[in-house]
């Protein structure tokens, strides 16, 4: 269970809630997987997938990899996506990219 704050909500059917209650949990310390469906963003924000991310960086910098984009509109619409779409902005460069990703986090997570 991820920290933060989760709302109840009681009632007969979704349409009908009785009662609503926020309640803020401390969570457990674990994080669910990164797969192809996760977000950039998400792979950005996880511990363990910052790291793929600047190992993706590193790459892109040597020629190794498509370098991604920087500005800040398209970070914002990369975020977004889950990474297995990166071949529709980056085309078939995007597929090596994903194949990367998960490789490298294949190994940090052994």
């Amino acid at each position: 269970m991820e920290v933060g704050e989760y709302t109840v909500e009681v009632g007969t059917s979704s349409r009908d809630i009785a009662v609503t209650a926020t309640v803020e949990l401390e969570g457990d310390g674990k994080s669910m997987p990164l797969t192809e469906w996760s977000s950039f963003g998400e792979w950005s924000a996880d511990p363990v997938g910052a790291k793929v991310v600047e190992a993706v960086d590193a790459a892109g910098e040597r020629g190794a990899l498509p370098k991604l984009p920087d500005n800040a509109m398209m970070r914002l619409f990369l975020n977004s996506m889950p990474i297995n779409s990166l071949p529709t902005l980056l085309g078939a460069a995007g597929k090596d990219l994903t194949a990367f990703m998960l490789e490298e986090y294949a190994k940090l997570t052994k």
